[in-house]
């Protein structure tokens, strides 16, 4: 089934609008071994991908035929090789630490990033690139101080107040409960009056 994966590979290459521009020589041993056969558990595209109008699927149907393709790609792709940098340094009795990655290679994550592109999903924070050259010296870094006010929460009035009374640990409670909220609409005033007649709070 070697030479069957990678002939499927190659079309879907044509027929993903993600893979445009990819191209690389699909490894199949990663995912296959002849010598090792009993069972077959995979779901893959099949050669009728080749014929068919991806265009005239269901939008559900079309976003799971690109999943489970890129899967295949991704299997099959040139590995993610990169360098891994734990940094700490020292300055003026302080210091500091920082985790960064120098990639190799992109390999597969090239194809993951691909088809992100193409859904939309804006992509997670990664650690920061970090380019680092043996035996080149770096003078010192520039630095700076800012300084910020920031600014104190707002103020309660009586509107503002009643309207957080009512939805007070609204987030903590399901939609069964029956009273949400501390006090109702009849009892919150005369809650507030006498949190101001106490002492507690003034108007």
């Amino acid at each position: 089934m070697g030479e069957s994966t990678e002939t499927l590979i190659q079309m879907l290459f044509g027929k993903m609008p993600y893979a445009e521009g990819l191209e690389y020589q699909p490894d199949v041993s990663k995912v296959l071994n002849s010598k090792k056969v009993s069972d077959h558990h995979a779901i893959i595209p099949t050669m009728e991908v080749a014929k068919a109008d991806i265009g005239e699927l269901k939008e559900r149907s079309r976003k799971i035929l690109y999943l489970i393709s890129a899967r295949v790609l991704t299997a099959t792709a040139d590995p993610y090789i990169y360098e891994s940098h734990k940094c700490q340094i020292t300055c003026n009795y302080h210091t500091f630490y920082l985790n960064a990655k120098k990639t190799k290679q992109e390999g597969f994550k090239t194809i993951e990033k691909k088809l992100k592109q193409f859904f939309g999903i804006i992509a997670e924070k990664e650690e920061p690139e970090l380019d680092i050259w043996a035996g080149k010296h770096y003078g010192p870094c520039d630095s700076f101080v800012s300084e910020y006010f920031t600014q104190p929460p707002k103020q309660y009035t009586e509107d503002t107040l009643l309207s957080a009374m009512e939805r007070a640990g609204n987030e903590e409670l399901t939609e069964d409960t029956e009273k949400k909220g501390l006090g109702t609409p009849a009892t919150r005033a005369a809650i507030i009056e006498k949190l101001i007649q106490s002492g507690f709070v003034k108007r």
